[in-house]
């Protein structure tokens, strides 16, 4: 039986490699190996410490350089993955709400905000994982995360305003309805092939504050200033109940 550190060691490990595009066939093969021999080296009575030579982070760097780097999984998990859950997230609020019309700024911007994001937060699951990073430091990221891909959004819509730019696509009520629908089955297909709710709960954060706001308001500026208070103030509940979940954590 193996104990709670090299069992989080191992989970760190998995995530480690994952986010260096390592092939997942070869990961499992390395982690159901390397769990037999934890369990035979705790028997004898070594700690994870010992085992990994007091560095966690390096015994994870010497089994990531032993490994080829998978570039079609990185391709595929981007094109058939990500990029469709972006797309979902930017798209589905205003599917909804039948206002779905972008300009060429509203989809290279929304799409470079969330490659941004995206980058930070696989950068910070690396970190994590490979535990490079004092708590209060994870904390911040968290926050800087949270917050930048926001404010770039916000950017987007303000130069959108600012410029009086023409939307490139408007579709019609029935392809809003398709468009929607579109989006809501990516979503709920990523939360139960990823068997995580994380993907519904950032939905509600983008999708609720507009609805709330429509009910609260009567002018478009309102309607923005509401909307955009709402969700800043959701984003901040959900990251310091991230934070608290991860104080918690050994």
């Amino acid at each position: 039986m193996l104990s709670n550190k090299a069992v989080l060691f191992l989970t760190d490990l998995r995530v480690y490699l994952t986010t260096y595009g390592k092939n997942e066939k070869e990961i499992q093969e390395i982690v159901t190996e390397l769990e037999d021999h934890f369990v035979q080296a705790e028997k004898r009575g070594k700690s994870i410490e010992e085992i990994t030579g007091g560095s966690p982070k390096a015994y994870m760097d010497q089994l990531r350089n032993e490994m080829k780097t998978d570039q079609k999984q990185i391709m595929s998990t981007l094109l058939l993955s990500f990029f469709p859950l972006a797309l979902a997230f930017i798209i589905l609020p205003d599917a909804l709400r039948g206002i779905a019309a972008y300009t060429l700024l509203d989809i290279i911007g929304n799409l470079a905000a969330f490659s941004i994001g995206l980058g930070m937060f696989v950068l910070l699951l690396r970190l994590e994982s490979s535990r490079s990073l004092s708590k209060a430091t994870l904390i911040a990221m968290y926050w800087i995360i949270g917050f930048v891909p926001m404010g770039i959004f916000l950017g987007i819509k303000l130069a959108n305003k600012f410029m009086d730019l023409s939307p490139v696509f408007i579709p019609t009520p029935p392809q809003n309805y398709i468009i929607a629908a579109a989006c809501v089955l990516v979503l709920i297909s990523y939360s139960i092939f990823s068997k995580t709710w994380i993907t519904i709960v950032l939905s509600c954060i983008v999708i609720a504050p507009d609805f709330i706001a429509d009910l609260l308001t009567s002018t478009p500026q309102n309607h923005a200033i509401v909307s955009l208070g709402i969700m800043f103030a959701v984003i901040i509940l959900f990251l310091l109940y991230i934070a608290v979940q991860n104080k918690q954590k050994p």
